[in-house]
């Protein structure tokens, strides 16, 4: 795909209004360096599609499955990005990094039944603008990673805020009983399941 092109499924007008921003040119390079070595190790791939399982496996008893729950193909909402569900056994693990508000608010109408998880990692570098309380509610985790740090000012200049601000979506993480664990405080996190129940460990100490 040409750069338009790639900016274009994006499906993001802040992103087709300024294709040359930082972040435009950022996310543009990173897809293309991907989809490099896919092609050059002849990795097989297809494009994410809601509701499809991409993995399923009994493992030590305990059903592993890995569902794609949201893609950007099959939305209509501004920022739509790809959410990944993993369930093993009792645990669920939802990845939305990207979903914008738009999106979440989107996710929130397949119910707590669909969304349900006890960890989840929080859209947008836990950016509290884009953090939805109906987001929280359907998903009501346990655990909540706030992917924040590094080039967080670099690379995600139109969200971009303060370290600050964070306090705010820590807040609405406590209020539905979720641990926040904030990588630019405890380092890389670990979560481990044995499909009955769930461990955290971190790189630095809180």
């Amino acid at each position: 795909a040409s750069y338009h092109e790639f900016l274009s499924a994006l499906g993001d007008w802040k992103l087709m209004g300024d294709p040359r921003a930082p972040e435009a040119t950022s996310l543009y390079l990173s897809w293309y360096e991907l989809v490099k070595i896919i092609n050059l190790k002849k990795i097989p791939h297809a494009d994410a599609k809601s509701g499809e399982v991409i993995y399923e496996k009994n493992i030590g008893g305990k059903n592993f499955r890995a569902e794609i729950i949201a893609a950007p193909g099959s939305s209509t909402a501004e920022g739509a990005a790809t959410v990944l569900k993993l369930t093993y056994g009792k645990n669920a693990f939802l990845l939305a990094p990207q979903s914008s508000r738009f999106a979440q608010w989107e996710l929130a109408d397949l119910g707590r039944e669909k969304l349900l998880s006890d960890v989840v990692l929080v859209p947008r570098q836990g950016n509290p603008a884009a953090l939805t309380d109906e987001f929280l509610d359907v998903t009501a985790p346990k655990h909540a990673v706030i992917q924040y740090g590094y080039a967080s000012k670099a690379v995600r200049t139109q969200d971009y805020f303060y370290d600050s601000d964070l306090a705010r979506s820590e807040e609405k993480l406590k209020s539905v009983g979720a641990n926040a664990w904030r990588t630019d405080r405890v380092g890389a996190v670990t979560i481990k399941s044995d499909g009955e129940t769930i461990s955290v460990a971190h790189v630095l100490k809180k």
